[in-house]
């Protein structure tokens, strides 16, 4: 299940490729599902665990799902508890991570506590990306910088070891910046 939207009055339940009609409000699944449910709008309850990627540009803040081309955008109001949910996972799964930014900017924040090692597909384009990472990792970048950037402090970069957090993707007119906390 990707999301439960309201549209025409009905409640409608999307799978990746299927559309169901649900004879419940939003307000009754939203009581009924799990915590991975969250509120991204007034009218959309979605699926965190099927998130694949959150881009947030000057239009907004839109939500993309693996294996699927159905998306569905985050208003401003639910924004800020959408992101705290998906830190909450990306601190607590070994999963990759998937973000894209364009023209804005964004802060994750790993605990040291994650699972390791955690891979970080970024693509960022005229944005900035900062990771804050405990000083103990280590860190290894696959990253193309077209007119962009990718800076990682010398001691967490030792590549005789094993990386803590892989980073991935592309910055694009933009930064992608590792600090140690």
């Amino acid at each position: 299940m990707l999301f439960f939207e309201v549209s025409d009055r009905r409640t409608w339940a999307h799978t990746s490729t299927q559309l169901y009609q649900v004879k419940a409000s939003l307000k009754e699944l939203e009581e009924r599902l799990p915590r991975d449910f969250q509120s991204c709008s007034k009218g959309v309850i979605l699926n965190t665990k099927q998130i694949y990627a959150l881009t947030k540009n000057l239009a907004g803040c839109e939500i993309k799902f693996a294996d699927s081309e159905k998306k569905v955008y985050v208003s401003r109001h639910y924004y800020q508890t959408l992101r705290d949910c998906l830190q909450e996972r990306i601190d607590q799964s070994d999963n990759n991570v998937n973000a894209d930014v364009v023209m804005g900017n964004l802060n994750l924040y790993v605990d040291e506590n994650a699972s390791k090692p955690i891979t970080l597909n970024l693509d960022v384009i005229m944005g900035n990306v900062t990771v804050y990472v405990p000083a103990s990792w280590q860190v290894a970048t696959q990253t193309a910088n077209i007119m962009g950037t990718t800076k990682i402090p010398v001691e967490m970069t030792d590549y005789a070891a094993q990386p803590d957090l892989i980073i991935k993707g592309d910055a694009v007119m933009g930064s992608i910046i590792v600090k140690q906390v």
